[in-house]
């Protein structure tokens, strides 16, 4: 078990102080614009027991995470991230420093784990899923985004235009961030879910975007056209899975 450092010396049980919160998001609300994704994680994300996986985000704005914890105010809400520079910086309860493949909790603990934009930072899923599942309860749901590679803009400019797709400036750029490792394929990954015990019982996906236009139309830059065919041609896949 990797636990290094827990905010505000507070066990992870406890409820976050409500004014703390509201003044977080207050702080970070005017910096972030919700993203489509980020809307159908806050949406989703309801429980009373919830842990957030990787919360802190790239940017060190988790408004998601403190959005969840707005709409779950009489919920135990858990962040937990592996950077504990970020977590101290932010220094919000129950918010803690540990590697996912080593969660500080008993089994069946949560009833909603969240993974947003988390996946596609690992080669390899099965541990982590592994844990993840020991930690849901039994009927508890598992919420997770990741980029997915059938994005209409991803897919043409990277893989069906360039001349050379095997270039390392063209695959570099597809994943768009040295962080990201795998940009995983939905069914592919509802197959993995699956293997470990939580059953997909929703895919879709989230946020199209048309490049050229967006430049002439800022609005367009973060359009959501939630009916197919589009819902399967967005930058993000969304998926809830299921514990058995």
């Amino acid at each position: 078990m990797k636990l290094v450092y827990i905010a505000n010396a507070r066990i992870p049980s406890e409820k976050a102080h409500p004014y703390q919160v509201l003044k977080m998001y207050e702080a970070f609300k005017s910096k972030v614009k919700l993203s489509p994704r980020m809307k159908w994680l806050i949406e989703n994300a309801k429980g009373t027991t919830i842990l957030d996986v990787g919360f802190v985000g790239s940017k060190s704005e988790p408004l998601v995470h403190l959005m969840i914890r707005q709409n779950n105010s009489s919920s135990r809400v858990i962040g937990c991230d592996i950077d504990e520079m970020k977590i101290r910086v932010l220094n919000l309860h129950n918010t803690l420093v540990s590697d996912v493949h080593f969660l500080p909790f008993v089994n069946s603990f949560f009833d909603v784990v969240v993974l947003g934009e988390f996946v596609e930072h690992f080669y390899n899923l099965s541990p982590l899923l592994k844990e993840v599942a020991r930690v849901t309860q039994s009927g508890g749901k598992v919420l997770l985004t990741t980029p997915n590679p059938y994005g209409c803009p991803r897919w043409f400019k990277h893989w069906l235009l360039p001349s050379n797709p095997a270039s390392i400036q063209n695959f570099k750029n597809f994943l768009y961030s040295e962080d990201h490792l795998v940009f995983w394929e939905p069914l592919s990954l509802c197959n993995i879910l699956e293997q470990h015990q939580l059953r997909p019982v929703f895919i879709t996906s989230r946020h199209q975007l048309v490049p050229l236009l967006c430049r002439l139309i800022p609005w367009l830059g973060n359009l959501d056209i939630n009916v197919y065919p589009f819902n399967r041609t967005g930058l993000y896949t969304c998926i809830i899975a299921r514990k058995k």
